[in-house]
């Protein structure tokens, strides 16, 4: 089925914290002042060789200068800057973000099968739900009107269902979401 972009936002791979990224410059660091990897001696066990790299590995984060570590410090808050700038979310809260994930790939489109669709899916919300006809008139028309203009989906205007509680405004929006195969 047809999907349409909803929100033009980077929706990142990983959640790639300011200490992560601090620790993939030590490392990095550590690579290139790190003297060549050494063979393996001759009659050591790897479980002995592991060790001695582990030992390698702690001196040298011992001896990182004050300017590295600010360094390191001011770059990787840079980048971690510039990716949540990039990604167009910076300004949500991580649980709208969370809600906002959903429409990463898009909105299914609700593809116009034929040209009686409209008139059966109205025919249906009529029968179903005969005193909300104004709402389903508006629909129908919206639908017929799209598929005239030859368009791949259904476009909706804007529409706001006034009434007391009760009357059946959420059943009738349920159901034509169900007749449209939309959620």
């Amino acid at each position: 089925m047809t999907r349409i972009p909803f929100i033009k936002a980077i929706f990142a791979a990983s959640d790639e914290t300011i200490a992560d990224v601090q620790d993939r410059f030590v490392e990095h660091l550590r690579k290139l002042r790190s003297p060549p990897d050494e063979p393996p001696r001759e009659g050591a066990d790897a479980e002995s060789e592991q060790l001695r790299m582990a030992i390698t590995r702690h001196n040298f984060r011992g001896r990182l200068s004050k300017a590295d570590v600010a360094k390191i410090k001011a770059r990787a808050g840079r980048i971690v800057a510039a990716r949540a700038a990039a990604n167009g979310l910076s300004h949500l809260k991580p649980d709208e973000i969370e809600r906002l994930s959903a429409l990463r790939h898009g909105v299914r489109l609700s593809a116009i099968q034929s040209e009686d669709q409209p008139d059966e899916i109205a025919a249906q919300l009529h029968q179903e739900t005969p005193w909300m006809a104004p709402a389903t008139e508006l629909v129908w028309y919206a639908r017929r009107r799209s598929g005239f203009d030859g368009e791949i989906g259904f476009r909706l205007p804007p529409m706001l269902l006034n009434g007391l509680p009760g009357v059946g405004k959420t059943r009738w929006a349920a159901r034509l979401g169900q007749l449209l195969d939309m959620p």
